[in-house]
C-alpha cells in the first residue's frame, strides 16, 4: 500500500510540475512582451512589402497559442525527454518561422513568432531541468539509502568514534607520543579530523620563555604538515629522524623535529639525547589517497612496523570517508547537484563511503577463502556466488571447471551412500528452512565429511522492522537471501572417537571375563543340594546380578558406538516403517501376553519409505514397546502405529500406564535415568539405556524423539525419520 501511495503521488507530481512549468513560463514570456521587450528582436521575423503596415495578433488569441504551444512542448518532453524530441521542435521552430514570413509578406498579419517561439524555447528548457533535477534528487537520495543501508548490516559493527579508536589501537601498539588524522577541506588543504595526544607530552621546562614553547611547537606542527603533503604528493612513507632531548632540569622531554646531527655533534652535558622519529603515511582507500596519518614514536622507526602502519591506515582511511561523509550530509544544500558543489561533492563521498563499505563487506569472504572448512554460498536459483579454496579442494575441482558448475553439480561431488539425492535435500531446506546436515563417509579414500546445507534469510531487516511484540509472529517472514553449503574435514575427531571407543569396548571386553566366571561358579555352587537355604540364596542373587550387569555392559557398548557417530556399523537401505510396527508386534506378543497387555496396530495407509538400518531400527521399536509394556498395568492396551507428517514418518508407542512426572520429562533420555513413581523402588530389571539406546538410533539416522505424559494416564512416545 505504501508503494502504491507513494507511486501515485509520484505521478501527480509528474503531471503537476511541468503543467505549472507550462503556465508560469509562457506568462513571463507575454509580460515582457506587452512591455515590449522582444520588439527589435520581433522586427527580425516580420518580411514587410516596403512601408506596409503589418497587422498584429491580439493579445488573447497570442495568449492562447502560447499556453497550447507551451502544454504540448511540456508534455512530449515529460514522456518522451529532450534528446527524443529536440529534433521535432527544431523542425516546428523553422517551419513556424517560416510561416510568420510568409504571412507577414502576403497576408500582412503578425502570427507572434518571437513570443510562441519563446514560449516553447523557455518550456523545453525548463521542464528538461526539472526532470534532470527529479532524476539528480533521485540518485541523491538512492545514495543515502545504499548507505544507510550498508550501515544497518549486522555483521558490522561501527562507531562515530572509529578515527579515535584507530589511534588509541596504534598507540597500545607502536607506544606513539601523538598521532593526527589529517583530512582534506573542500579546498583541498589538510585539516586535523582526529589527533591522539599523550598526557604529560608537553614541554613542562621551567626555565623555557611560553613565547618559545609556542613558536617551536608552530614549527613542529608546520614540519609535520609539510611532512604529510610530501607523502601524500609522493604516495609514499615519509620518514624525520628528529632528536629528542632530555634535561636535567625538565619534568620531561622536549621534542625538537629537527634534521639527524653529524655523528661528531655534541649535545649538551646536562642532557641525554635519544633518537625518535616522526611518520607520515599517506591513507588511501581504493587506489584514491584521502588523507594522511602523522604519527610521532619516541623510539624511533622500525621499519617492521610498516605493514602494521600500512594496515591501520587503510582502516583510517575508510573511517576517514565515513566522518567526510558525517559532516558532508549535515550540510543541506538547496541547489541540486549539477548547481551547486557542495551537493555533487556530498554525493561524491556518498560514493566514495559505498566503496569502502563494499569493501568492509567483502571481509567474511576473504576469511572463509583463508579457513580450512569448505564453504560455497549460492543464490536462491542455484548460481554459485562464492567458493571457497577449502571447499574446491573438497570437491577436487579447480578454478576454471568450478565457473560451469551450478549448485547441484558441486553438491553432485559429495554424493554418498547417505546423501544420494541432493535436489531432495535443497528441496526440503527451502520449504522448511530448517538446516540438513549428514555426515559422509568416502571409503576409498578413508575420509568423513560433514555436510551441511542452509537457508540464510534477511536477519538484519528482521531485527531492524520487528519489535519485541511481533518479533515472534514475523520470524516466519524473513526474506531468504542465499544458501550457503559447509563442508568439514572430521575425519581425524572420527578416528579420535574410534579409539575411544574401542578403548571402552576393551574394557568392556576385560569385564566380561571375570564377570562369566562369578555368573557360572554362582550357578554351579547354587546348584549344590547340600548347600543352606540362605547361601543358594545368595548364590541365586549373584547369577542374577552378574547377568544384569553383563546386559548393562552389552547396552552400554551398543549406545556408546552410536553416540560416536561410527557410520561404517550398519547399512542404510530403503525401509518401510509399517512393516516395522507388524514385525514388532508379532515378536512382542509373548511379552505382552505374560503381563496380560494387548498390542494393537493403528490402521495406517502404506508409507513412504525412509533410509534406515533395519536392525538398528527394530531394535529402538522393541525397546518402546518393552517399556510400555514394563510400566503399565494389567490389562491395558499399548498401541503402536506409524503415520506420515510431512517430510517426516512418525512412529509412536502409546500405553495407558502410570505416566511421568513433569519434571523427570527432559530425563527419560539420559543414559541410566529410570524414572522412580511415588512409593517404589527403582525397577532392577531396568538399565536405565533404553531410551537413551533410542534416541541415539533416531538422531543417527537424521530423526527426532519426543513424549508426552500424564500422571495416572499413560504416555506417548513417538520418533521422526526423513521421508525418502
Amino acid at each position: 500500500m505504501k508503494t502504491s501511495v507513494a507511486d501515485s503521488a509520484l505521478s501527480i507530481k509528474n503531471l503537476c510540475v511541468p503543467l505549472v512549468l507550462a503556465t508560469c513560463l509562457p506568462a513571463f514570456v507575454l509580460w515582457l512582451w506587452t512591455v515590449g521587450t522582444f520588439e527589435s528582436l520581433h522586427a527580425v521575423f516580420i518580411w514587410r512589402r516596403g512601408f506596409e503596415r503589418v497587422t498584429p495578433l491580439g493579445f488573447a488569441p497570442l495568449a492562447v497559442a502560447c499556453f497550447a504551444c507551451a502544454v504540448v512542448t511540456a508534455f512530449f518532453v515529460q514522456r518522451m525527454g529532450a534528446r527524443r524530441t529536440l529534433i521535432y521542435f527544431t523542425v516546428s521552430l523553422i517551419a513556424l518561422c517560416a510561416a510568420s514570413f510568409v504571412v507577414s509578406r502576403f497576408a500582412g498579419h503578425d502570427i507572434g513568432f518571437v513570443p510562441l517561439a519563446l514560449s516553447i524555447v523557455t518550456t523545453f528548457i525548463g521542464v528538461h531541468l526539472w526532470r534532470v533535477w527529479s532524476v539528480d534528487a533521485n540518485l541523491s537520495s538512492d545514495i543515502e539509502r545504499a548507505v544507510k543501508r550498508s550501515s544497518a548490516y549486522t555483521g558490522t559493527v561501527r562507531r562515530e568514534a572509529s578515527l579515535d579508536t584507530g589511534l588509541h589501537l596504534l598507540q597500545m601498539m607502536l607506544g606513539c607520543d601523538e598521532a593526527v588524522v589529517y583530512g582534506f577541506d573542500a579546498r583541498g588543504l589538510l585539516l586535523p579530523a582526529a589527533r591522539l595526544r599523550l598526557a604529560g607530552n608537553e614541554h613542562t621546562d621551567t626555565n623555557a620563555r611560553p613565547e618559545r614553547d609556542a613558536k617551536v611547537t608552530n614549527q613542529a606542527w608546520r614540519e609535520g604538515v609539510r611532512l604529510c603533503e610530501t607523502a601524500i604528493r609522493k604516495a609514499e612513507f615519509q620518514v624525520l629522524h628528529t632528536k629528542q632531548i632530555v634535561s636535567s632540569t625538565s619534568s620531561a622531554a622536549s621534542l625538537q623535529a629537527t634534521p639527524d646531527m653529524p655523528d661528531d655533534e655534541q649535545i649538551a652535558a646536562s642532557s641525554k639525547p635519544t633518537h625518535a622519529a616522526r611518520v607520515a603515511v599517506p591513507l588511501s582507500t581504493d587506489e584514491r589517497i584521502v588523507g594522511a596519518l602523522l604519527v610521532s614514536l619516541p623510539r624511533g622507526f622500525n621499519p617492521d612496523d610498516r605493514l602494521l602502519l600500512e594496515a591501520t591506515g587503510s582502516q583510517l582511511a575508510r573511517d576517514l570517508q565515513r566522518d567526510a561523509y558525517t559532516r558532508d550530509h549535515a550540510r543541506r544544500s538547496l541547489l541540486p547537484a549539477f548547481l551547486s558543489t557542495h551537493a555533487s561533492h556530498k554525493r561524491v563521498t556518498g560514493f566514495n563511503l559505498i566503496g569502502g563499505k563494499l569493501l568492509e563487506a567483502s571481509f567474511p569472504a576473504h576469511a572463509l577463502d583463508a579457513s580450512d572448512g569448505g564453504y560455497a554460498i549460492a543464490s536462491l536459483d542455484g548460481q554459485l556466488a562464492f567458493v571457497n579454496q577449502a571447499m574446491r579442494n573438497f570437491a577436487d575441482i579447480d578454478r576454471a571447471t568450478l565457473a560451469k558448475f551450478d549448485l547441484f553439480q558441486l553438491l553432485d561431488r559429495f554424493r554418498s551412500h547417505a546423501f544420494d539425492e541432493p535436489v531432495i535435500a535443497v528441496r526440503r531446506v527451502m520449504q522448511t528452512g530448517t538446516e540438513y546436515t549428514r555426515e559422509l563417509y568416502f571409503t576409498e579414500r578413508d575420509q568423513t565429511l560433514s555436510l551441511r546445507i542452509q537457508l540464510v534469510t534477511d536477519t538484519a531487516t528482521h531485527q531492524h522492522h520487528a519489535t519485541a511484540s511481533t518479533a515472534a509472529s514475523s520470524n516466519t517472514s524473513r526474506a531468504p537471501l542465499c544458501l550457503i553449503v559447509t563442508v568439514r574435514d572430521i575425519s581425524q575427531i572420527k578416528e579420535h572417537e574410534r579409539l575411544r571407543s574401542d578403548m571402552v569396548s576393551l574394557m568392556s571386553h576385560e569385564l566380561r571375563t571375570p564377570i562369566t566366571s562369578i555368573n557360572g561358579f554362582a550357578e554351579l555352587l547354587a546348584g549344590d543340594e547340600n548347600l543352606p537355604a540362605d547361601a543358594r540364596e545368595f548364590l541365586t542373587i549373584i547369577s542374577n546380578e552378574s547377568q544384569r550387569l553383563s546386559r548393562m555392559i552389552d547396552n552400554f557398548l551398543l549406545v556408546t558406538r552410536l553416540e560416536q557417530g561410527d557410520k561404517r556399523h550398519g547399512s542404510k537401505s530403503p525401509l518401510l516403517l509399517d512393516d516395522v510396527v507388524r514385525e514388532t508386534i508379532t515378536q512382542m506378543q509373548p511379552t505382552a501376553r505374560r503381563k496380560r497387555i494387548r498390542l494393537v496396530e493403528r490402521s495406517v495407509t502404506r508409507l513412504p519409505p525412509v533410509i534406515a538400518d533395519r536392525s538398528l531400527i527394530m531394535q529402538a521399536v522393541q525397546n518402546l514397546v518393552d517399556n510400555a509394556i514394563r510400566y503399565s498395568p494389567e490389562r491395558t492396551t499399548v498401541a503402536i502405529g506409524a503415520e506420515l507428517d510431512a517430510e517426516v514418518v512418525r512412529i509412536s508407542v502409546e500405553d495407558r500406564g502410570y505416566g511421568i512426572p513433569p519434571e523427570d520429562l527432559d530425563r527419560v533420555w539420559e543414559k541410566f535415568f529410570r524414572v522412580v513413581r511415588e512409593g517404589e523402588d527403582k525397577d532392577e530389571e531396568s538399565t536405565g539405556l533404553g531410551l537413551s539406546f533410542v534416541r541415539e538410533v533416531v538422531e543417527h539416522h537424521g530423526g527426532t524423539v519426543g513424549v508426552a505424559s500424564q500422571i495416572g494416564r499413560g504416555s506417548r512416545f513417538h520418533f521422526t525419520l526423513p521421508r525418502m
